[in-house]
């Protein structure tokens, strides 16, 4: 099952990609869901990151030059 989150006539929704369409579901793939009324043809749809991070890190590794 590959999970799907897209936006379609503006609107934003999860959804599960069966060969080319995209079936809204009603919930998300965290917890409770529903396969929904809604299918929308892949190629007509907007792909949307599945999650937004709250904060970002700045990793840095070796000592390069001005590190202390």
């Amino acid at each position: 099952m590959r999970w799907l989150k897209f936006t379609a006539a503006g609107r934003t929704y999860w959804g599960i990609v069966e060969g080319e369409c995209v079936i809204t579901v009603d919930g998300d793939p965290f917890g409770e869901w529903q396969r929904g009324t809604q299918s929308h043809a892949l190629r007509d749809v907007k792909i949307e990151l599945a999650l937004r991070p709250k904060s970002v890190l700045r990793i840095r590794t070796g000592a390069g030059a001005g590190s202390r």
